[in-house]
């Protein structure tokens, strides 16, 4: 119910002008990703393994 719920609301925000990186998100959340698809849109790493 709640993925349904954010897919709903985040649809909203698919307009014309969004950045490219925003829509590629969007359409990741919409297509019921994994950690790692998630991963894969940030270009550097956040979390290192080392930490």
């Amino acid at each position: 119910m709640l993925k349904e719920f954010f897919a709903r609301q985040i649809k909203q925000f698919l307009e014309p002008d969004l950045d490219p990186l925003g829509k590629t998100i969007i359409d990741c959340c919409l297509s019921s990703p994994s950690l790692e698809d998630y991963e894969s849109l940030i270009p550097y790493p956040i979390i290192s393994d080392e930490d």
